[in-house]
């Protein structure tokens, strides 16, 4: 209890005054924005009508608790009031305007892969090629025209399956001749006198990726061993 030095009779319970003060500011943070305007008046008639009375002369018994009631019903009036009103959340970080992260967009991997080698002949030149690359599954094929004394070659687009590699002699009219040279057993055995297999090897193309160092050199096989060229 607070009293005025010059009289025993009590001004206001200040302690109640203090924590009604304190949930009004409460309630002001998280109310609708036209409800603030009132409960800062009521929060300044309030805190005004306490200095004045500790500024002014002893009042009379009768003043002070009339006074101290109105005051108390005024605040904790409002306080009810704001009680049953809809508080207006904050915002969190992530809602602030400007925050909203997009989705990274990723572009989708290709579809297709691609192969490529070394071109050989048993020769001092290596003639113009159509290195042909034939579906085992579907017969489906791709292949790329090389020039005189090409050294390499690429298919390109290739969708993803098992393949077989066969080069065949071009002509310039744009045909092929039978003989042929295959990414075969003997490529990886070095070509040696040993290596007397001439079965072709499967190639595996996946999406996206080279498949490199397939070299369609064996050309030592007979005439006719590799499947013809199903371009022709």
């Amino acid at each position: 209890m607070c009293y005025n030095p010059k009289s025993s009779i009590p001004l206001i319970d200040l302690k109640q005054m203090m924590q009604t003060l304190k949930n009004l500011f409460l309630f002001w943070r998280t109310t609708f924005p036209e409800s603030r305007k009132a409960i800062l008046a009521v929060a300044a008639f309030a805190i005004i009508s306490l200095a004045c009375r500790l500024l002014s002369a002893t009042p009379t018994p009768d003043a002070l608790a009339t006074e101290n009631a109105a005051t108390l019903v005024a605040l904790q009036g409002t306080q009810t009031a704001l009680a049953g009103s809809s508080p207006v959340p904050l915002p969190t970080e992530t809602e602030m305007p400007g925050q909203t992260e997009l989705p990274t967009q990723t572009e989708p991997p290709p579809a297709t892969g691609s192969i490529s080698g070394a071109l050989s002949y048993p020769s001092e030149f290596i003639p113009p090629q159509r290195v042909v690359a034939i579906n085992t599954f579907t017969g489906d094929y791709y292949y790329v025209d090389t020039e005189s004394n090409q050294t390499e070659y690429t298919i390109e687009n290739v969708p993803p399956s098992t393949y077989h590699i066969i080069a065949y002699l071009l002509n310039e009219d744009g045909t092929t001749e039978d003989f042929a040279g295959g990414y075969t057993e003997m490529v990886p055995c070095g070509y040696s006198t040993d290596c007397n297999d001439h079965s072709l090897l499967d190639v595996v193309i996946l999406p996206g990726e080279e498949t490199v160092n397939i070299d369609p050199g064996d050309w030592y096989g007979e005439k006719g061993i590799f499947p013809p060229d199903p371009t022709q």
